[in-house]
């Protein structure tokens, strides 16, 4: 273990990260069945513990800490601990297919509780192979392992149902309608009628599955493997790799992703990992090259954006900040440009439009209660306030990747919690920034130029 700020995540830190990742990603099967002021209400409560849950991340490295905070703040995490972590997850992951299966039945879902058990059973004996093998070493491919497993048991037994999500469906029509020559950014009709909405660089991203006429899930597969060997790579190079099994298991395993194995987000979780791998370590041109597409791809990683450009310009300077910002228009003129130039219109009713008026809630938030104060015309208006208050309070703060890694979780949940949609899945995307945040290493302060770890500002970009 190391000091208050270099210290190597432990139990604690498992913990904590443990309870935002599957508080953020809880489903509400009782909703339809509230009125929504009775909902709204009892949400409250829970968005108030995420927020501590957050909070209390980032102080895990205060000396301050007491009784049972204080014990698993110095409490290292073994390979026993580690295996019990990661058959948890487990545990939970499997269950999930099994109540999935028998949730979407009429669909074709079909996931048998034998079939879960011998599932469960024969990750479980992979988990022991590698834990109590060479004192543990190797126990974090089990994780990689039973993350693939479990996704291409989603793969074979849950076909992709327009009913259930339409994304996978609208993404593949929209890649085939591009090969016919087509502009893609018009009307579908995929169980219901709608646009294309999303932006090209998540699009795109599926093409390959689309040529080789395969599940667009395979395109999933891959991303959220790749991003666990980020994530891994990550730990190895900051002298962490202790810390992969459990912290890997608590997001790559977590029942969320194995019950939404039909949405998009595994392009966006590489993005985050590849970005914030590079960040961690220098890499400035990779991280440029991934912000291009990532900007280009989800509007929730242009939050990460203006703190990377804090984080360059402290670095290397104004020259620095004006080549990103270069990366960044080329990016766009190269993903973005064509569709642009074929139909402004349609791009822009399918990708902005689209949402004008929308709004539905369906987990902890704050936009319900901000629309009781503003009109649902002036909510983004509020949104972009908030954003650029809280910039301003942090930007000259972002001086390491670990500052970075904080400020942008932080900007993420706000912008999510205030947003006019918001879906459960959204809320898989700050553990993945917590994730990084664990490995980075502790930034110097030689020369005291920088406040305290207890400083409350502190407390916001992790430093």
């Amino acid at each position: 273990m190391e000091g208050s700020e270099g210290r190597i995540p432990g139990v604690l830190d498992t913990v904590l990260l443990a309870m935002v990742t599957l508080l953020g990603g809880m489903l509400f099967p009782l909703r339809k069945s509230m009125p929504e002021l009775s909902f709204q209400l009892s949400l409250l409560p829970l968005t108030a513990l995420y927020l501590a849950l957050v909070l209390a991340w980032f102080g895990a490295g205060s000396k301050r800490a007491s009784g049972l905070f204080a014990r698993l703040h110095d409490m290292p995490l073994s390979p026993r601990f580690s295996m019990a972590v990661i058959a948890f997850f487990l545990v939970l992951s499997t269950g999930m297919t099994v109540y999935e299966g028998r949730l979407f039945s009429s669909m074709g879902y079909s996931m048998s509780p034998a079939g879960a058990v011998l599932l469960l059973a024969s990750l479980l004996a992979v988990v022991a192979v590698l834990g109590f093998s060479s004192g543990g070493r190797h126990l974090g491919w089990s994780v990689l392992v039973s993350l693939a497993a479990i996704q291409l048991v989603s793969i074979r037994n849950f076909p992709l149902d327009p009913a259930r999500s339409d994304m996978l469906p609208l993404i593949e029509a929209a890649c085939k309608r591009l090969l016919s020559g087509l502009d893609p950014y018009s009307e579908y009709v995929i169980h219901d009628w709608l646009r294309l909405t999303y932006l090209p660089g998540l699009w795109l991203t599926y093409m390959p599955a689309v040529l080789l006429g395969i599940d667009p899930r395979f395109v999933n597969l891959l991303c959220l493997a790749s991003a666990f060997l980020v994530f891994r790579h990550s730990a190895l190079t900051a002298g962490r790799e202790a810390v992969v099994p459990a912290l890997g298991a608590v997001f790559f395993l977590n029942p969320w992703l194995a019950f939404r194995h039909d949405v998009y987000l595994p392009v966006v979780i590489l993005q985050i990992a590849l970005f914030s791998a590079a960040v961690l370590q220098g890499r400035v041109r990779l991280a440029n090259a991934v912000f291009a597409w990532a900007l280009c791809t989800y509007q929730f990683l242009w939050v990460a954006f203006p703190f990377y450009l804090a984080l360059q310009y402290r670095r290397y300077g104004s020259r620095a900040v004006l080549g990103t910002l270069a990366w960044a228009a080329g990016g766009v003129l190269l993903l973005v440009g064509p569709f642009l130039a074929w139909s402004a219109q349609q791009f822009y009713f399918g990708v902005i439009r689209s949402w004008r008026g929308a709004f539905n809630v369906e987990t902890i938030n704050l936009s319900y209660w901000i629309l009781g104060i503003v009109p649902l015309r002036l909510v983004k208006a509020v949104q972009a306030g908030l954003l650029l208050v809280f910039c301003a309070l942090t930007l000259r703060r972002i001086v390491s990747g670990r500052s970075f890694l904080a400020a942008a979780t932080a900007a993420t949940i706000l912008v999510i919690l205030t947003n006019q949609l918001i879906w459960h899945y959204f809320f898989i995307i700050p553990p993945l920034y917590l994730l990084f945040h664990a490995v980075a290493p502790a930034p110097d302060r030689a020369g005291g130029s920088l406040p305290g770890r207890t400083d409350p500002c502190c407390l916001m970009t992790g430093d």
